[in-house]
C-alpha cells in the first residue's frame, strides 16, 4: 500500500510536501522568469510526462508517439534518465539497427522502448540535455521524444505531453510525500497535450477530464491499454486466449499494480494469489524461488506478470513453472489532436 494511502501517516508528512512544493514552486518561477536557463537544441522536442509518480503508462504513450512520427517518415530519437538501472553514465540504448545495451545497463523500461522501436536510436543518461545533444549529433533526427521530463525543465521542448490516469487523475490531491503529485496541480498549465491514460471507462473518464481542465487549456485526447499477446521469458508469443482456463499466480513490480490485476480481471483471468513488488525492483534469484513455491503450493501452473517486470526477470534459471508476461499498446483515440498540435507549435 502506498504511504499516502495511510490516514496517520499522510498528515505526518504533510510538513515535508509543504516544503517540497515551495521548492518545486520557486524552481518553476526561476524558470518562467528566466533566471534558470532553458537550452534549445537543433531538434524539435517531445516531452512526455506525467505530475504524479508512477503508474501512470507513460512508457507505452512514449512508445506510441515515437512510432507515430517515425511512420510519417520522421527521423525520431528517444532520450530517457533510465531511472532504476545499475550504471551510470551516458549510454547509447540502440542505434538505427540493434541494441546495444542490457536492461540493466539501460533499465527497463529503455530497454523495451528499444526492442519495440527499431529503426529508432534510444539513449539514457541523467544529464538529459547532454544526451540529447549526443544523439542528435550521432543521428540527426527531426524529432526528439523526452522520456519522463515534464519536471526537467533545462531543455526546452516544442510540446509537453503530460499522461494522466483517468481512474485516479491526482490520487489524495497531495504533493510528495503525503501525496503522489510532483508539483502543484497548476503545472498542469505549462502542458500543451494531455493524454489521459487507462480511458476505458465513460464514468470515470469523463470525471477525469472535468478535474484536468479546471488546471489546463490544453488539449485532452483519451486513450487505453490494449493487451496483445503473452510471451515468455525467451520472447515467445503465444495468443492472449492461451491462459483461459489455468491456475496461475500473478506478480507485478510497477508503478500501478492493481492496473495489471485489473487487466488480468478484463481478460478473465483470476489468480490465486498477487505478489507486489516495488516499481522498477530487480528480481533475484531467491525472489523467483520463493515466488514459484508460492505459486505451486496453491495449484497454479504458471506464473503471470507484465512485460516490464519479465525484462527484469530475464537470465533466471531452474524456474519450476514456466512465466508468461502480457504484451500492452497504448492506443490513442483521436491521432488527429496530436498532430493538430504539434503542426500548431512548430509553426
Amino acid at each position: 500500500m502506498k504511504i499516502w494511502n495511510h490516514p496517520a501517516l499522510t498528515l505526518f508528512l504533510i510538513p515535508f510536501s509543504m516544503l517540497y512544493e515551495w521548492i518545486m514552486q520557486w524552481r518553476n518561477k526561476l524558470y518562467d522568469t528566466g533566471f534558470l536557463r532553458t537550452h534549445s537544441v537543433n531538434a524539435h522536442v517531445i516531452s512526455v510526462g506525467n505530475i504524479t509518480v508512477g503508474g501512470t503508462g507513460k512508457t507505452p504513450v512514449v512508445e506510441t508517439i515515437a512510432r507515430f512520427f517515425y511512420e510519417q517518415g520522421k527521423r525520431v530519437a528517444i532520450q530517457s534518465r533510465g531511472y532504476g538501472r545499475r550504471f551510470r553514465g551516458t549510454l547509447l540504448v540502440s542505434d538505427e539497427k540493434r541494441v546495444l545495451a542490457s536492461p540493466e545497463q539501460s533499465g527497463d523500461e529503455p530497454f523495451m522502448l528499444a526492442q519495440h522501436l527499431p529503426g529508432i536510436p534510444v539513449i539514457v543518461g541523467s544529464n538529459r540535455y547532454g544526451a540529447v545533444c549526443q544523439i542528435i549529433q550521432q543521428f540527426h533526427p527531426d524529432i526528439v521524444v523526452l522520456d519522463d521530463a515534464f519536471q526537467h525543465r533545462r531543455i526546452h521542448r516544442d510540446i509537453d505531453i503530460v499522461t494522466i490516469d483517468a481512474s485516479m487523475p491526482f490520487g489524495n490531491h497531495r504533493v510528495l510525500p503525503a501525496g503522489p503529485l510532483r508539483e502543484r496541480k497548476i503545472g498542469l498549465s505549462r502542458a500543451h497535450l494531455v493524454i489521459q491514460t487507462r480511458a476505458d471507462d465513460p464514468d470515470k473518464g469523463r470525471s477525469g477530464i472535468d478535474q484536468i481542465e479546471a488546471y489546463t487549456q490544453a488539449s485532452i485526447v483519451s486513450s487505453s491499454h490494449r493487451p496483445i499477446a503473452w510471451m515468455d521469458l525467451n520472447n515467445n508469443q503465444y495468443p492472449l486466449d492461451f491462459i483461459n482456463g489455468k491456475f496461475v499466480l500473478a506478480v507485478a513490480g510497477i508503478g500501478n499494480p492493481d492496473a495489471f490485476l485489473n487487466t488480468l480481471h478484463q481478460l478473465n483471468i483470476v489468480p490465486v494469489d498477487f505478489i507486489r513488488f516495488v516499481d522498477h525492483y530487480w528480481y533475484k534469484q531467491y525472489d523467483m524461488e520463493k515466488i514459484m513455491i508460492r505459486a505451486v503450493s496453491m495449484g497454479a501452473i504458471a506464473v503471470l506478470t507484465t512485460e516490464k517486470d519479465g525484462v527484469r526477470m530475464r537470465g533466471m534459471i531452474n524456474l519450476d513453472l514456466p512465466v508468461y508476461c502480457l504484451k500492452i499498446r497504448c492506443e490513442l483515440h483521436d491521432f488527429s489532436v496530436i498532430q493538430n498540435v504539434f503542426d500548431q507549435r512548430r509553426s
